[in-house]
C-alpha cells in the first residue's frame, strides 16, 4: 500500500551486482586441491573429496540441525560386518536421499579411486577405535560433540580449514565448482553427456529428464552402469593423482607430479612403481609447500597440536586453554 492505494505491479529492486569476492574467486587447480587434501585431517580430506569428486552439497553431508546426513547405507555396496569393512571397487555409487537434497529429489553420484581411498581410511580408523559402525552411521562424524551427524555449517568449517592451510582463500563451496569445471572439460572431450553431469550435481532437468529418464527415483540398472562408466572416463579430469582410468603411463605421470616438489635427483630416489610410496611423497611435498606458502602463525585446537609439532611448527602461547598459537619455523 502507498498513500492508501494498492500497488498494481510488483516492486522490483535492481541487483547491484555480484560481490567482488565471488567475481575474483578462482577455482583451485588439481595441484592446489592436492595441497589442501594433504594438509587436511582424514575427516577434512574425505569431506573435501565428497564435494570435489562427487559434487555433494554441504547439506547432503550433514543437515542444518545435525540430525541427518550422509549415512553408510547411502554408500551403495559398502558393508561393515563382524568388524570388517567391505568397499566395492570404484567408482562407488553414492545415494543422496530426497530429505538431504536441496531440490527435494533423490539422485545418485559417484566417488572415484582417490576418494574411495580416503573413505576407506576414515572408516577403517573408526573401526580400529572400536566404534560400532552400521547402515545408519554417519560418514562424516562431527568433532568434539555427541551429535550423530555433522551440521552443514561445520561441513563448511572443515573444508575451509583445509583450503586455508594450502593458502587458498576461496569459499568451501568452490569445491562444487571444482567438480563442475572438469566435467565440462570431459563433456567437451566427448567423455560424458551434459545430462549425466547435471544429474550428478543434483540439478533437475527438463520435462523429459524429470519424468522419463534421470529424473525418476529408481533408475534402471543399465542406466546406472552407463553412468558408472561415464564417471570412470571423467576420473582423469577430477582426480589429483594418477588413476587406473588414465591407462598404463602412471610412472611418468608420477614423475611429473613429484617434480612440483622435488629435484630430479630426489625424484630418482623415490620408487615410482609403488603407488603408496609416491602418494606419501606427494603428501609430504605438498604439506611442505603449503606450510611455506601459508601464514607464519595460526591458531589451532589443542587436539591438532601434536601434528603441527611433528611438522616442525613451534607452539608460542595457549589461548583460553583449548587453543594454541603456533608459528611456522623460518
Amino acid at each position: 500500500m502507498h498513500h492508501g492505494r494498492k500497488a498494481s505491479l510488483p516492486v522490483k529492486i535492481p541487483v547491484t551486482g555480484i560481490s567482488e569476492r565471488l567475481e575474483s574467486e578462482e577455482i583451485p587447480t588439481p595441484a592446489q586441491l592436492r595441497a589442501a587434501l594433504m594438509a587436511a585431517t582424514p575427516n577434512e580430506r574425505l569431506t573435501c573429496a565428497l564435494m570435489a569428486f562427487s559434487g555433494l552439497r554441504p547439506g547432503a553431508i550433514g543437515n542444518y540441525l545435525g540430525n541427518d546426513g550422509l549415512r553408510i547405507s547411502d554408500l551403495v555396496g559398502v558393508k561393515v560386518q563382524g568388524g570388517r569393512l567391505e568397499v566395492p571397487e570404484p567408482p562407488l555409487r553414492i545415494r543422496v536421499r530426497a530429505t538431504n537434497s536441496k531440490a527435494g529429489h533423490a539422485y545418485y553420484t559417484f566417488l572415484g579411486e582417490e576418494g574411495v581411498e580416503y573413505l576407506r581410511s576414515v572408516l577403517q580408523a573408526r573401526l580400529e577405535k572400536r566404534e560400532e559402525l552400521g547402515p545408519d552411521t554417519d560418514v562424516i562424524h562431527p568433532y568434539r560433540t555427541d551429535k550423530k551427524f555433522i551440521r552443514t555449517m561445520n561441513v563448511g568449517d572443515q573444508v575451509r580449514l583445509a583450503l586455508r592451510r594450502a593458502g587458498i582463500p576461496a569459499r568451501p563451496y568452490v569445491l562444487r565448482s571444482y567438480f563442475a569445471s572438469p566435467l565440462l572439460e570431459a563433456q567437451n572431450a566427448g567423455k560424458v553427456s551434459r545430462d549425466y553431469s547435471e544429474y550428478w550435481m543434483g540439478h533437475r532437468g527438463g520435462v523429459t529428464e524429470q519424468h522419463y529418464t534421470t529424473g525418476r527415483a529408481r533408475l534402471p540398472d543399465s542406466l546406472i552402469d552407463s553412468m558408472r562408466e561415464a564417471y570412470r572416463r571423467c576420473e582423469p579430469y577430477l582426480s589429483t593423482v594418477p588413476t587406473t582410468a588414465r591407462g598404463g603411463g602412471n610412472t611418468e605421470a608420477f614423475r611429473v607430479l613429484l617434480s612440483a616438489y622435488y629435484t630430479d635427483e630426489e625424484v630418482g630416489k623415490i620408487d615410482l612403481t609403488d603407488t603408496a610410496v609416491v602418494i606419501e611423497a606427494i603428501r609430504k611435498g605438498a604439506s611442505k609447500a603449503a606450510s611455506q606458502a601459508g601464514p607464519k602463525q595460526q591458531v589451532i585446537a589443542k587436539e591438532e597440536l601434536p601434528r603441527y609439532l611433528a611438522d616442525g611448527w613451534v607452539a608460542r602461547m595457549p589461548v583460553n586453554g583449548s587453543k594454541f598459537v603456533v608459528e611456522r619455523p623460518a
